[in-house]
């Protein structure tokens, strides 16, 4: 049974925590590294937090963003900025460098938040933000330090956030008031801040809720990371919109993943493909089928490795969906829903989507073409590119969002996805712009040209690969050297893969790269392996490298 309080549409987060802290006050809510969370405890935080935060300053409109993994004081985090109408910003935290520069700095956040590796790579940039004027730190005893001598940037300490203190001053909020900030990898340029707004979480969780795919008495866990919108409205709104109980992974296992289901006694599980096949991977045991489950979600993942995932742990599986930060979720498959294993589900109600040809035509029928989507209803996808103008007006020419993606679309409305048209990758559940991984490679001393490309991979999603032209003059470039500046230089999940080292790059006549040869070419014996010969970065050392 639906929900009826979870469809009305004049509401934000806000009102729905407040709503199930007053009707369920002793359901529990949250569990996240520790003990189980009742709505009422946890409201009573966020209230504190909300509080001590408002006294420090951070007042509506502002930004405030989050360098974090998955912690419980994360949801609490976020939970707050939504009582006080704050932008929240969340930041991968494995960003470093110029990526995390950018991101930083294109936000305007004037409060950070994040935990002792966050600071270490906050040193490290060389002008963080001029915006920035306060950070807020976990786990560290750096607080009243100046992070960078001579900034003049406050640092507290998270303790002080969670006194108990008067609830905030309210804050008038609507559901066209921004809730967060959401980079998205770029496709010609660099990352952009996806504005997205209260309407829009709860929007999508309203499809969710129609599918199925959540209900009041589930229990849903989740490794996704909060840092995206995966974990923030798949996970958290999704949950609280529907009043239902979370498990909220730090960190994803494969070898434990399946254990803590048993143990939590999840009903639903979310993920990304590359996590159902890590679990399909390990070795089969007596109580795999002991469970609770009734539902999987794996995005995306084959239908033979559905099959295999179904009848060993006795659930079903979905996952035919297509969607963007931008807008979320155009096509899906309900539970009620024929199912058709391969494509991205059906397109849904709630948008309508055409398949348009380089000029804008709309294709016929059968044909390739990129996915263009408006909503049918109000806050229906974000609300434009921060501080890009340009780039929204882009986008959505036309009056359609044009989602850089392509597919094609059969008589009975189901979307099967095709390729990316925009030159972006996607790696271990993260998006990577390949011209701004191509300009972090360029800062190496004896790199002349580069330029990166997906190869596909065993798992799903895409290895990254390399081509490289040294410096003339420059000594042979090593592979144990160049992994090295890597690690050092880019998120671990940025990391190429495979490495080429070429002469030249193919070009046309105007100059640019033909990538379409290099993709052709592939990995051959003179490509480098970095995964072969064994230059990998264990999960611990990934944000400290």
């Amino acid at each position: 049974m639906i929900d009826d309080t979870a469809m009305v549409e004049d509401q934000t987060v806000r009102d729905r925590l407040r709503h199930w802290a007053k009707v369920q006050p002793e359901k529990n809510f949250l569990q996240c590294g520790g003990d189980w969370l009742t709505y009422a405890q946890v409201y009573e935080q966020v209230q504190s937090v909300a509080g001590n935060l408002q006294r420090l300053g951070v007042a509506k409109s502002q930004q405030i963003a989050f360098l974090l993994p998955n912690r419980l004081e994360f949801v609490l985090l976020f939970l707050a900025s939504a009582e006080l109408g704050v932008l929240q910003v969340p930041l991968n935290p494995y960003l470093k460098g110029e990526f995390l520069r950018h991101q930083l700095a294109d936000s305007g956040a004037s409060t950070l938040v994040t935990d002792g590796a966050g600071i270490d790579q906050i040193r490290e940039l060389r002008e963080p933000s001029p915006e920035l004027q306060r950070i807020v730190l976990l786990d560290s005893t750096g607080a009243g330090q100046d992070p960078r001598p001579g900034s003049g940037v406050q640092v507290v300490s998270y303790e002080a956030l969670t006194v108990h203190a008067d609830p905030p001053v309210e804050t008038p909020l609507a559901p066209g008031d921004l809730c967060s900030i959401m980079y998205t990898s770029g496709t010609t340029g660099l990352p952009k801040g996806c504005m997205m707004s209260n309407g829009y979480y709860l929007n999508i969780s309203r499809q969710l809720i129609e599918a199925e795919w959540i209900r009041h008495d589930d229990v849903l866990l989740t490794a996704y990371q909060l840092f995206h919108t995966s974990g923030q409205i798949y996970g958290v709104t999704n949950v609280l919109n529907v009043g239902a109980s979370l498990v909220l992974e730090p960190w994803f296992s494969a070898s434990r993943h399946m254990a803590r289901v048993r143990e939590t006694g999840a009903t639903v599980i979310y993920g990304s493909g590359a996590m159902g096949l890590a679990i399909l991977a390990q070795p089969p045991h007596p109580d795999d089928a002991a469970n609770k489950l009734r539902l999987a979600m794996w995005l995306p993942m084959s239908a033979e490795k559905q099959v295999e995932f179904e009848s060993r742990f006795a659930t079903q599986v979905s996952s035919e969906t297509y969607g963007q930060t931008e807008v979320l979720i155009p096509s899906m498959t309900r539970l009620s829903d024929r199912r058709c294993p391969g494509t991205a589900g059906k397109i849904s109600p709630y948008f309508d989507v055409r398949l348009v040809d380089d000029e804008d035509c709309e294709l016929p029928l059968g044909n390739v073409g990129e996915i263009t989507v408006r909503p049918r209803r109000a806050f229906g996808m974000f609300s434009g590119y921060w501080r890009n103008p340009e780039a929204t007006a882009h986008s959505w020419r036309n009056l359609w969002h044009h989602t850089g993606d392509s597919a094609r679309a059969d008589a009975d409305g189901y979307l099967t996805f095709v390729d990316r048209k925009k030159d972006s990758l996607r790696r271990r559940g993260e998006n990577v712009s390949s011209m701004e991984l191509e300009q972090a490679i360029l800062a190496h001393p004896d790199v002349a040209e580069v330029a990166v490309h997906a190869v596909k991979s065993e798992l799903s999603e895409d290895d990254i690969k390399a081509c490289i032209v040294p410096r003339a003059g420059a000594a042979p470039l090593e592979p144990k050297e160049l992994f090295e500046f890597f690690r050092t230089h880019l998120p671990y999940f940025a990391i190429p893969r495979y490495l080429d080292i070429r002469a030249e790059l193919p070009r046309n006549h105007m100059g640019r790269v033909l990538k379409f040869q290099l993709i052709e070419s592939g990995v051959t014996s003179d490509t480098w392996d970095f995964d072969a010969m064994d230059l990998v970065i264990p999960r611990d050392e990934r944000r400290n490298t």
